[in-house]
């Protein structure tokens, strides 16, 4: 199994009032550039599902990114919200073990968990950037300290790429 971990792209700030955390939209600026890295992210992993956290800013880049995967149904998975590691490897173990599984979630999930896949001490060395990715596989199920890093790329190098 692969799972493409993604950060959701540039937000409204956390700080703006009378707007709760989990309806903070993608700025457009956040959308464009996440569109660019779609394409490249695209270019380099076909998923077969794409797992989204509910809150409004991982669901509206998850859609960007689904748009270049046509067919495939976005699911909200309430651990990519919660940052529920364990609830979340109960949910990718009920899909085909040959599975890629892109999941869009938050920090400081996606690099904790990205740290604890790999069995790697610290989840700053894996602090994702709003927009960025990390690919790990599994030969078997998504466990602590069974991953495998295949890529770990921040939002200027897939600008890069898309380009």
């Amino acid at each position: 199994m692969k799972v493409l971990l993604v950060r959701h792209a540039i937000a409204v700030d956390r700080e703006t009032p009378g707007l709760a955390d989990h309806l903070r939209p993608l700025t457009e600026e956040g959308a464009n550039k996440f569109r660019k890295s779609a394409r490249a992210i695209s270019s380099l992993v076909t998923a077969d599902a794409i797992l989204t956290s509910p809150l409004l800013r991982a669901k509206q880049t998850a859609e960007i990114l689904g748009r270049h995967w046509p067919g495939l149904i976005l699911q909200e998975n309430e651990a990519l919200g919660t940052g529920a590691r364990e609830a979340f490897e109960a949910t990718l173990a009920r899909l085909p073990k040959d599975s890629t599984v892109a999941a869009v979630g938050h920090e400081p999930h996606v690099s904790e968990w990205t740290a604890e896949w790999l069995g790697a001490g610290n989840a700053g060395a894996f602090a994702f950037k709003k927009g960025g990715i990390a690919l790990v596989e599994f030969d078997g199920s998504a466990a602590e300290d069974q991953g495998r890093l295949v890529c770990f790329l921040a939002p200027k190098a897939l600008k890069d790429l898309s380009s």
